[in-house]
């Protein structure tokens, strides 16, 4: 029954948010063609306004794009769990948890989506927009790479095996995250769609505040632990041991937070359900 779910709601979701990559990718098509026909620029030319402002706007429609789409998703888990459509759907012979878990599968499954999607076309336009936005000369490039390997360090398959699983429970996170705003938006009395975006926002500041809370000592950990008194000063050995424990520590919080928010939803499905 779980899996007739998960394609039930796959089916319901897919056309909005296919549509709005395949739009953004044409986008992306047209972007990389200008730049890449656009003339080089001189050393004279110090940074080119025009470019700047279409590369910035190509940057913000890839973020609204995801925004949009997360967006979306709760308009939809709203629609179908508390409106006209909840009434059919919580007559199913199902368990709310099935409800729940085919839903953030499908949530999680177009997040990940629309990162890949985003990750693909952003990384190339960017590579052929920065030497038309300003004049990069050979040693600029080099210090770019070293910039990019004192903050990641030298070791990709290390960056990845980090990156990744952050990305997967992040992409969890959001979802989830999402949910619980909604289902806790029910619980007001009027205004409950409008209760479930100040509820989203409520929870969006508690998690960044309480993450900010145990990060600074995280960090101030790791730097006092295994960063040697002779290296405090190298950035080239600080800042990957950083970018490491923020991996770590966001992927534990980020999961634990994942199992609260399924936790609070699936308790507030099951046990206090307040259909509109």
């Amino acid at each position: 029954m779980l899996k007739k779910l998960f394609i039930h709601e796959w089916t319901e979701t897919c056309k909005l948010p296919a549509l709005g990559l395949f739009s953004f990718a044409i986008l992306t098509g047209i972007a990389a063609l200008y730049y890449h026909f656009f003339p080089a620029l001189t050393p004279e030319v110090e940074i080119h306004v025009g470019n700047l402002l279409l590369f910035i706007a190509y940057s913000f429609l890839a973020a609204a794009l995801s925004l949009l789409i997360l967006i979306y998703l709760g308009i939809r888990f709203y629609k179908n769990m508390y409106t006209d459509e909840g009434y059919l759907m919580h007559t199913l012979p199902v368990p709310a948890w099935m409800h729940l878990v085919s839903k953030m599968c499908n949530g999680m499954l177009w997040t990940y989506i629309t990162g890949i999607v985003t990750t693909v076309t952003v990384l190339p336009v960017t590579a052929l927009a920065l030497p038309k936005i300003g004049y990069l000369s050979p040693g600029e490039f080099a210090e770019l790479k070293e910039a990019f390997s004192m903050l990641f360090g030298d070791n990709l398959w290390e960056l990845l095996f980090y990156f990744i699983p952050y990305t997967l429970v992040s992409g969890l996170f959001a979802v989830l995250q999402l949910y619980a705003a909604v289902c806790l938006g029910q619980l007001f009395g009027k205004h409950k769609v409008f209760s479930s975006v100040i509820c989203y926002l409520g929870l969006h500041a508690l998690v960044s505040a309480v993450s900010s809370i145990f990060m600074v000592p995280a960090l101030t950990g790791i730097i006092i632990t295994k960063v040697p008194d002779s290296a405090v000063s190298a950035p080239t050995l600080v800042y990957p041991l950083l970018m490491d424990a923020v991996f770590l520590c966001g992927f534990f919080a980020s999961l634990v937070l994942s199992v609260a928010c399924f936790v609070l939803c699936h308790y507030l499905l099951k046990r206090n359900l307040n259909l509109d």
